[in-house]
């Protein structure tokens, strides 16, 4: 515990991973590396080869670098990924164990960055033209400060989500923090949770915003739930007690899949009052 506390309070080390239940856990940390002026981008993805192309093609103008934290992959996104790679902005592909949750793999790619600004994103996330420019003057303004003690540590960016080909209006402006001072940021254990940031932030415009091509269908919402909810099954509960509840929730998925397909029909994606 005297070692955790030290590193944990040591500002050369970075916490890549920290995990503890009932008095015992483990952690793992690297030291961090000195920064050039730049900026990093970081982006995990598994089997996302149908959209990474243009999650990437959004960067390549601000990027001193791309990282690609890969989850084992088993489709074509490594070709997809390294057809883009240039010697002005190169692509650095890190192949990453599966985890349990998404944010485990950004911390990850957050000890792997060379410069002193880091952005992340997800494969399915692209930037929109306003927010390109708007991070441009900011990798200028960042430039010519000392990034270890900045005025502005990080920065909320909006996020439009397009559910079925549609934007959900009501999701709007789901600000997420993405832009940051490198190794000020850490993301707990799990998916999605908000990241942890280390002094003062400051949203963008609502103009300036992420563009998440969350669902293309109604099959992928539910498998990707599926997979949260595996994820989030107790730990140390018998899966044995699971099976007692397969026929009921069987039961009203099947029931709730078609109310759903049904009301697609009917409504615009947007109206989410059912």
């Amino acid at each position: 515990k005297a070692v955790l506390e030290r590193l944990e309070a040591d500002p050369d080390y970075y916490c890549l991973y920290r995990f503890d239940r009932w008095g015992h856990g483990c952690a793992a940390f690297k030291r961090k590396e000195s920064l050039r002026k730049g900026l990093s981008t970081i982006v995990h993805t598994r089997n996302e080869s149908k959209k990474i192309k243009d999650c990437l093609l959004s960067l390549q103008s601000i990027s001193s670098e791309i990282i690609v934290i890969d989850m084992c992959s088993t489709d074509d996104t490594y070709q997809q990924v390294m057809a883009l790679h240039t010697e002005e902005v190169p692509i650095r592909w890190v192949p990453h164990v599966p985890t349990q949750g998404v944010d485990q793999a950004r911390n990850f790619g957050l000890s792997q960055v060379h410069y002193d600004w880091t952005l992340v994103l997800d494969a399915d996330e692209r930037l929109n033209e306003t927010s390109i420019q708007i991070l441009k003057q900011l990798k200028v303004i960042n430039a010519n400060k000392n990034a270890q003690n900045p005025i502005t540590t990080g920065y909320w960016i909006a996020r439009q989500n397009i559910f079925f080909g549609a934007p959900a209006k009501n999701l709007f402006p789901d600000y997420q923090l993405r832009f940051f001072a490198s190794y000020a940021v850490q993301w707990p254990a799990g998916i999605h949770h908000y990241p942890q940031l280390q002094g003062p932030s400051e949203q963008l415009p609502l103009q300036a915003h992420l563009v998440h091509y969350s669902y293309d269908t109604v099959a992928d919402f539910v498998q990707r739930q599926l997979h949260y909810a595996e994820v989030f099954w107790p730990s140390g509960q018998d899966p044995k007690a699971l099976q007692a509840l397969i026929p009921e929730l069987r039961r009203q998925y099947e029931y709730q899949a078609s109310e759903l397909h049904r009301q697609l029909k009917q409504r615009s994606t947007d109206d989410h009052s059912w």
